[in-house]
C-alpha cells in the first residue's frame, strides 16, 4: 500500500486490516496491534489469525463457517457486521464487533471495535430487568405499568388476583380499563390524563372486579423518566376496601352520636321548656294566691296583737323571695325572651344577669339584623353561649369578658373572650371536659364547630360558626 494510505490507516481511531482475495492479511494498522497485540507478521495470512485469536477448536470453526457464509453472500459495497469473542496475544479477552466490505480490488476492509464493555452493560441490563421483572411478579401487592398513550404495559400477578380480569384482557388496553366503575370513570379518566401529563399524586379510587364486586384502592404512583420524557407509569394498588369499610362504619357510628346528643339535647329542652312552663305557672300562681292570703289574713289581725302582725309581714317577705326565686330558675332553666323575643334579646339578658350575679364585666355586641334563626339554632347558639360564660367565671378568674354575635356569609358567628388566665391545651383535649364537649357536640350536629385557643396569662378566645342552611344542605 502507498505510504500516504497507510500514514491515513494508522491515525484512524477504529483498529482495521486488509485482506486480499486469497485470505493474506496485506496490511493492519497501529490501533490494530494496539489492540490484539498482534502484529502482521503474527496474523500473515487468514488460518493464523483464526488459529490465534480462536484457539478453541469448537469455538474458531463456527467463526470461521460464519465467515465463509458470510463470504459467499457478500457483493460489493456490502457491510456484513459480527461480534465474535477474540484471544489477544496476551491471552486477554475482548468482544469484538467485526463490519466487513469488499473493496472494488476484491480485497476485504475489516474494522474492529471492542465492544466487551457494551456487551457487559447490555447483560447486566437484561439481568436488571429479569431482575425487576421477577420482583413485580412476585410482589405480594398489585402492580400496573401504563404507558404515555394509556394503554396497560404490564400488570403482576397480584393484580390479576384481585381483580380478576386476566393479563390478556389487561395488556394493551387503553383507558377507560374495565376494572374502572361507571360512577368514577369520568373522573379516574381524567386524573390520570393529567397525571401522565403533569405527574401523578397519591389518591384513592372506586374499582370493581371482572364479578362486579366493588373494592377501594389506594393508588401509589411513580413516574418513570427517560430522556426527560415519561416513559412509562408505575402504580403500586394498595387494597384499602377494609379500611374504607371501617371509616364509613366510623362515620355511621359519628352520625347516630350527633343525632342521638341532638335528641337528648332537644329532649332536655323539652323538658326544661315543661319544667320551667310549670314551676312559672302553677308554683307562681300557689305562691301569688298564698300573697294574698296573708295579705287578707294581716288585714284582720287586731292591733294589739303585734307579734301576729310582724310574723304575717315575715311571711309576705318569704314568699316574695320565693317568688323571684321561682322566676329566676324558671329563667335559667329556659329563658321567655329565648322563645318570645328572639336571640339576640336572650344573650343581652343573659350577659346581664351573668353581669350581676358574677360582678365579672360582660360586654356584648350584636350584629344580626335582618338575620332569622330557627328555633333550635338559637337554642344551641345561646346554650354554647351560656357554656362559654360559665367557664369564663369558673376557670379564668377574668374580669372582663367580650361577646360578639354576628352573621357572616351564611353562618351565625359567635366569639366569647375573656381576660383571664387563659385555657392549656391540655384542658382543650381533657376527655372530662363535658362542657366543652357539649359546646363540640351542639355545633357538630349543625355542621358548626367551636375553636377555643387561650394564651397564658391573656385570656380565653371561643369561637362558634353554625351554618344558616338547613342541616345536611350544601
Amino acid at each position: 500500500m502507498k505510504d500516504q494510505s497507510q500514514t491515513l490507516l494508522n491515525s484512524m481511531s477504529l483498529a482495521l486490516s486488509c485482506i486480499s482475495r486469497n485470505g493474506t492479511y496485506e496490511y493492519v494498522n497501529a490501533r490494530f496491534v494496539s489492540m490484539f497485540g498482534y502484529t502482521l507478521e503474527d496474523v500473515a495470512t487468514g488460518k493464523k489469525w483464526f488459529e490465534k485469536a480462536y484457539p478453541d477448536p469448537k469455538y474458531r470453526q463456527k467463526a470461521i463457517t460464519c465467515w465463509l457464509n458470510d463470504f459467499r453472500k457478500l457483493e460489493s459495497n456490502e457491510v456484513r457486521q459480527r461480534i465474535f469473542t477474540v484471544t489477544c496475544k496476551d491471552g486477554a479477552t475482548k468482544d469484538v464487533e467485526f463490519k466487513a466490505v469488499t473493496l472494488t480490488n476484491g480485497w476485504q476492509l475489516v474494522t474492529y471495535e471492542n465492544v466487551t464493555e457494551r456487551k457487559q452493560m447490555i447483560k447486566r441490563l437484561k439481568e436488571s430487568e429479569n431482575f425487576r421483572a421477577n420482583a413485580l411478579s412476585h410482589a405480594p401487592y398489585p402492580i400496573i405499568i401504563i404507558n404515555p398513550d394509556t394503554s396497560i404495559r404490564y400488570v403482576n400477578p397480584a393484580l390479576v388476583e384481585l381483580t380478576g380480569f386476566s393479563s390478556d384482557e389487561l395488556i394493551g388496553r387503553k383507558a377507560p380499563f374495565p376494572f374502572w366503575t361507571e360512577e368514577t370513570m369520568e373522573k379516574t379518566s381524567h386524573d390520570l390524563h393529567t397525571a401522565l401529563r403533569k405527574g401523578a399524586q397519591l389518591r384513592e379510587e372506586l374499582f370493581q372486579k371482572k364479578n362486579g364486586e366493588q373494592f377501594w384502592i389506594q393508588i401509589i404512583p411513580v413516574p418513570v423518566i427517560r430522556n426527560q420524557k415519561l416513559s412509562y407509569f408505575l402504580g403500586n394498588w394498595v387494597d384499602i376496601t377494609e379500611r374504607k369499610q371501617m371509616e364509613e362504619q366510623l362515620i355511621r357510628s359519628r352520625e347516630q352520636m350527633c343525632n342521638l346528643s341532638a335528641h337528648l339535647q332537644s329532649a332536655r329542652e323539652e323538658e326544661r321548656t315543661r319544667i320551667a312552663r310549670e314551676i312559672h305557672d302553677e308554683l307562681g300562681q300557689v305562691l301569688t294566691a298564698l300573697k294574698m292570703d296573708v295579705y287578707w289574713l294581716s288585714k284582720r289581725i287586731p292591733k294589739d296583737q303585734e307579734s301576729l302582725r310582724e310574723k304575717t309581714q315575715s311571711m309576705s317577705g318569704l314568699i316574695d323571695v320565693t317568688l323571684q326565686s321561682v322566676k329566676r330558675i324558671s329563667a335559667e332553666l329556659r329563658p321567655g325572651l329565648l322563645d318570645d323575643l328572639g336571640l339576640t334579646d336572650a344573650v343581652e339578658w343573659q350577659a346581664q344577669e351573668f353581669q350581676k350575679t358574677t360582678g365579672i364585666e360582660c360586654i356584648v355586641n350584636l350584629d344580626l339584623e335582618g338575620t332569622t334563626l330557627d328555633h333550635d339554632r338559637s337554642t344551641t347558639i345561646f346554650r354554647i353561649f351560656q357554656e362559654a360564660l360559665t367557664n369564663a367565671f369558673r376557670h379564668s378568674n377574668a374580669t372582663k369578658v367580650v361577646s360578639i354575635l354576628r352573621k357572616r356569609d351564611d353562618k351565625v358567628e359567635l366569639k366569647v373572650s375573656d381576660n383571664g388566665r387563659g385555657i392549656t391545651q391540655e384542658q382543650i383535649c381533657d376527655p372530662k371536659a363535658f362542657g366543652l364537649i357539649g359546646m363540640r357536640e351542639r355545633a357538630c350536629y349543625w355542621g358548626g364547630q367551636v375553636k377555643l385557643k387561650g394564651v397564658q396569662g391573656k385570656g380565653t378566645a371561643v369561637k362558634v360558626t353554625i351554618p344558616l342552611s338547613q342541616r345536611g344542605e350544601k
